[in-house]
């Protein structure tokens, strides 16, 4: 739904300017992708971070 009202709100902002639709779009696409890409990659490095403390963990309290 939220997707459908940015698409209608982009294209109704390219007419009025007269910016071409694909490109507009593309940017918001491309800017919104890379956003998700450095989300993961945070997410992936904590996750690391975990499973070596908890690795650690687990061999103190073996000893």
């Amino acid at each position: 739904m939220a997707e459908e009202i940015r698409v209608k709100e982009l294209k109704e902002k390219c007419e009025k300017k007269g910016l071409n639709f694909e490109a507009e779009n593309g940017k918001v696409l491309a800017k919104r992708a890379e956003k998700k890409a450095r989300a993961d990659l945070k997410a992936a490095k904590k996750d690391k971070k975990s499973a070596k403390k908890a690795i650690k963990e687990n061999k103190k309290a073996n000893k």
